[in-house]
């Protein structure tokens, strides 16, 4: 139970699954991006009246199974001339979608499984991670390196006897 300080505030209605990510327009437009296992990336604003209901703007479909992570890259980040929402999913794909068209501009290929994290650097770079234990960079939408991440089975058996 949440402490008697917290009260509930507003609902978003919307998806038709549970929410896997969230984002932050990082521009403070009031706008944020959520992600879920419905395959879709929806975009909201909060307007600035406190009663009012959270309006839904854009709903991005492409993904063939759960969106599990997201991350809004604001305008001249990736060295293009628009906001873009960066997603990843269970369907191994990294779609980097136009937040004004709501199309995909670029798709990222390299991941076997599952996405789970992603990242832009300030040089502009794109950092994935995968359960395929592989993090990908990529710069400007071309894979540039990937680490393999492996975890020693006798050090963590080390560390937890």
């Amino acid at each position: 139970m949440f402490p008697p300080s917290f009260e509930f505030d507003r609902e978003f209605h919307g998806h038709e699954d549970d929410v896997r990510a969230i984002c932050a327009n990082s521009e403070g437009q009031n706008q944020f991006a959520t992600t879920s296992r419905d395959k879709t990336v929806r975009i909201w604003y909060l307007n600035g009246d406190e009663e009012a209901d959270v309006n839904e703007c854009k709903v991005f479909r492409g993904h063939s199974s759960f969106v599990t992570c997201i991350f809004w890259a604001p305008q001249g980040c990736l060295n293009i001339d628009e906001d873009v929402l960066i997603s990843g999913s269970r369907d191994h794909r990294i779609l980097v979608w136009s937040v004004s068209k709501g199309i995909v501009i670029e798709e990222l290929n390299e991941h076997t499984m599952d996405i789970t994290s992603i990242v832009v650097l300030m040089n502009g770079d794109i950092i994935t991670a995968s359960q395929d234990s592989q993090i990908c960079i990529w710069r400007q939408f071309k894979l540039f390196k990937v680490f393999f991440i492996f975890i020693s089975l006798c050090k963590f058996l080390k560390i937890y006897i």
